[in-house]
């Protein structure tokens, strides 16, 4: 009888070789915590000089992900299912996502990915692909482009396929287990850094006390007896009605400037302006975005949280009509007028421009621009932005005196720099420093200074980590400190030492042009020969989103935001009730804007 040959034996797969794809996946994510340790402990060590102090924190809080990551992983290999394990791979996926994103938003912008952040400008695509170009333009594109690999890669490890394997999934739950009671186990708090900074991206996303909503009680108890400043109301009836150009410099920062004790010396040439005209040396920030400073710099009001949209700061919620820029302008017979190289559809900038009452609002859409190179938020370089102002200056046929408002762009995170295309923080600043000293010169030549004030300011303290140095000289209003420099027609001090805001240029702009102005312990006029400070500064705080940091003589408090528990943390200031009272008042009255639809109306441009 004939044998039958025997089929040839296969060889035998073992479960590591059908479970590589989770093994791998799972080593890709801990090279990523890794790095992210590495980035944090870089930044922090900087300005404490404590170096290898976040490495532990770090790891510490992002141990619950990996504990994450490696359970869907386990009960990948477990389940019987395939629906359920595709569910379990694409669950991995968006975790590592988020991730990746929290991580990339530190390195590039020191900020922590919000997902309140994530819907107000996740619609944003044109600014963000503008963000991403400008990055990939860079000559470090590579790193980000290593970086982009790494995820794709530890994507493909969590889509791959593989099979039912009992033995690693077992061997991946115990280590998920054992990662999670390491998460669970005491870790001394590093008290010197807040903990936004290390907590990981799922903490930071459920820590909402800043969205806590007032009780119908603590309203209607606000509603009858409204909190108030007594104020004094006066005219400059000696005005010469100057023209006014105001320049808020993206990111714009006392760091950066030797004259104000900052270790960067990045602005040679302006710290020379100001020792020639005027400077202050504690001006304030009253917020950390780009939006916050719009909202002090053109309504007179701190951007505080409103509760319930805290995380988004949307500019509906500031729709003021009554003590802005544009209303003092238009109640001396002046004309307001706004000019970017930015994108104005970037989260309803124009919507919010025309309802505050500027006249004219121009952006990155001007057919000034047309042909030249973009970078962030589809921006052309500062100078073409102080170029189009000047030419517009010069062929202007409105016989009104006009306060012109000027925000620029290229000082906007990750400091790219215009000349040479590299990231380069320094020589960004130096690059905006040559042209504000270029616009003064050229303002200066056309005798605009016999009848004009020009105002330099910042929109924000940079999105970066304090310097050691910052934080040694200025204490807690470091997170909050930018220049401001005054020149032209105007009468008041060399050097301005006492405690001024954003929140008082609309006032002080006022009261220079001769418009009828109504100032408050809050507000204070400094375009005067003797200034008037505010008794108190509001700073809506970025490092600590439920946090409103109140300045007061040469001392600080802080607010913290929580519904009806908000409570001071620190010092109290005078008129402490009356100011919490207050603070619980706006927020209360912004969250109400923001929800009215008129306020969120779409204008031709955004709907574009």
């Amino acid at each position: 009888m004939p044998t039958t040959a025997s089929p040839p034996s296969q060889p035998r797969r073992t479960a590591a070789t059908h479970a590589w794809p989770s093994l791998l996946g799972l080593l890709l994510f801990t090279t990523l915590a890794v790095l992210r340790a590495g980035v944090v402990d870089r930044m922090v060590g900087a300005y404490t000089g404590c170096h290898q102090c976040m490495l532990g924190p770090v790891l510490h809080h992002d141990a619950l992900l990996w504990a994450a990551l490696a359970a869907l992983l386990a009960l990948d290999l477990l389940a019987p299912w395939r629906v359920l394990r595709w569910v379990l791979r694409i669950a991995a996926c968006l975790l590592v996502l988020i991730y990746a994103l929290d991580l990339a938003l530190f390195v590039s912008l020191a900020q922590r990915l919000y997902i309140a952040d994530v819907l107000t400008f996740g619609g944003q695509g044109g600014a963000i692909g503008g963000f991403v170009s400008a990055l990939l333009r860079t000559p470090r594109w590579w790193s980000w482009a290593l970086g982009l690999g790494l995820v794709v890669v530890l994507w493909i490890c969590l889509l791959w396929p593989r099979r039912h394997q009992r033995q690693v999934g077992v061997a991946l739950l115990v280590l998920a287990v054992l990662a999670a009671v390491v998460r669970m186990a005491p870790l001394a708090a590093a008290h010197y850094v807040h903990p936004e900074i290390y907590d990981n991206v799922i903490e930071i996303n459920l820590d909402n006390a800043v969205d806590t909503r007032y009780s119908t009680a603590a309203r209607a108890a606000l509603e009858a007896q409204p909190p108030q400043l007594p104020q004094q109301c006066m005219r400059n009836a000696a005005s010469d009605r100057p023209d006014v150009v105001l320049v808020a410099v993206e990111s714009l920062s006392s760091y950066q400037s030797a004259l104000l004790g900052g270790s960067m010396d990045a602005l040679p040439k302006l710290d020379a302006l100001a020792r020639a005209n005027h400077y202050f040396t504690r001006f304030i920030a009253n917020g950390f975005t780009t939006s916050g400073g719009r909202v002090a710099l053109y309504t007179g009001r701190a951007p505080l949280p409103p509760p319930g949209l805290a995380r988004t700061l949307p500019l509906a919620a500031y729709p003021y009509q009554h003590g802005t820029l544009p209303a003092y302008a238009h109640a001396a017979g002046y004309s307001a007028d706004y000019f970017t190289s930015g994108d104005l559809g970037f989260v309803d900038s124009k919507v919010w421009l025309e309802r505050i009452g500027f006249d004219t609002i121009e952006g990155a859409e001007s057919p000034y621009y047309r042909g030249m190179q973009r970078w962030q938020f589809d921006a052309p370089a500062d100078a073409a932005l102080f170029d189009r102002v000047l030419d517009w200056i010069d062929k202007r046929q409105d016989a009104r005196p006009f306060v012109a408002t000027l925000l620029t762009v290229s000082s906007h995170p990750p400091f790219v720099n215009p000349r040479s295309g590299r990231i380069d923080p320094l020589g960004t600043f130096r690059y905006v420093d040559d042209q504000l000293a270029s616009f003064y010169q050229r303002l200066e030549a056309r005798g605009f200074f016999d009848h004009g004030v020009l105002l330099i300011t910042g929109d924000h303290r940079s999105m970066t980590p304090l310097h050691r140095q910052e934080l040694n000289r200025w204490g807690e209003t470091a997170f909050a400190r930018v220049p401001l420099v005054v020149a032209g027609d105007v009468r008041m001090p060399a050097v301005v030492d006492g405690l001024f805001a954003q929140t008082d240029v609309p006032l002080s702009i006022g009261w220079l042009i001769g418009a009828p102005v109504c100032a408050d312990a809050a507000h204070g006029i400094f375009l005067k020969p003797e200034p008037r400070s505010p008794q108190f500064v509001l700073h809506a705080s970025g490092d600590q989103r439920n946090r409103v940091g109140v300045y007061f003589d040469h001392r600080h408090a802080s607010f913290i935001l929580d519904g009806d528990a908000s409570h001071w943390e620190g010092p109290r200031p005078p008129q402490w009730r009356l100011i919490g009272r207050l603070i619980a008042a706006q927020r209360i009255r912004e969250a109400a804007a923001a929800q009215n639809p008129q306020n969120r109306g779409q204008s031709a441009l955004s709907r574009r």
